[in-house]
């Protein structure tokens, strides 16, 4: 929607429902501010390469023409969206892609993350991935969310349950597409790899060290992100 219109009554029957229907009216507001709600747009009536992911994908520490999706475009030679947002998990990234326009002939590269991760919608802070490392940021986000969920089986089944999903989704769509993960530098749990493992869409990246690491230290350097592209470029081939 491009407009909200709210008109209140002159009297609330009770005060209850008043509160109640502010905050709902306040949580609509801050999720039209989020990722969540922006529409996503193709960027040719061509096919065109869509990559989902974390920042491993997203490309934290390194220029936009060093990451992996990147040069993989160059090879393919096709428009591409990166959809990869830091910090966020398989299952947001599953719905990013079920929002987005794919067509028959498109290329689809899922980059798989750690199992830890759910985005939520605060109404402090608004959309929010919560993984480890937000807890650090946000030092008051356990209030609002048990950091023992990140560790729940049932998270962890959700996950598994939305990449089925999207696969069942692209394979109606006739879209071209692979799965991969990074390996050790993102460790799955054994249930989330043991699924994805018997799966021919699927492949992890052997070893999984990084050769070098960008400019802050923590994820992949422009030589780590080259062999993430020609690995996931041979693989796609082999598709």
């Amino acid at each position: 929607f491009d407009e909200i219109i709210y008109r209140p009554p002159a009297v609330w029957t009770k005060d209850s429902v008043r509160q109640e229907t502010k905050a709902f009216v306040e949580f609509i507001i801050v999720y039209t501010k989020t990722d969540f709600a922006k529409p996503i747009i193709r960027k040719t009536k061509e096919p065109q390469m869509w990559v989902s992911g974390c920042s491993w994908s997203s490309a934290w520490g390194v220029s936009d023409d060093e990451r992996w999706a990147t040069l993989l475009a160059s090879k393919l030679n096709i428009p591409y969206t990166v959809l990869a947002e830091p910090g966020s998990g398989n299952s947001y990234q599953a719905k990013k892609l079920l929002s987005a326009d794919i067509r028959e002939n498109d290329v689809v590269i899922f980059q798989v993350t750690s199992p830890p991760r759910e985005t939520i919608i605060d109404p402090k802070y608004g959309q929010i991935h919560v993984n480890a490392h937000a807890f650090t940021v946000l030092s008051d986000l356990y209030k609002r969310y048990s950091p023992d969920r990140l560790v729940e089986m049932t998270l962890l089944l959700n996950q598994i349950r939305d990449i089925q999903n999207i696969a069942n989704f692209l394979q109606k769509t006739k879209a071209r597409f692979m799965f991969w993960a990074p390996g050790n530098c993102l460790p799955m749990e054994i249930a989330l790899e043991s699924f994805v493992l018997g799966k021919d869409y699927f492949y992890l990246y052997p070893g999984g060290s990084m050769v070098d690491f960008g400019t802050d230290g923590i994820h992949p350097g422009p030589k780590t992100h080259k062999k993430y592209a020609d690995f996931v470029f041979e693989k796609f081939k082999q598709q």
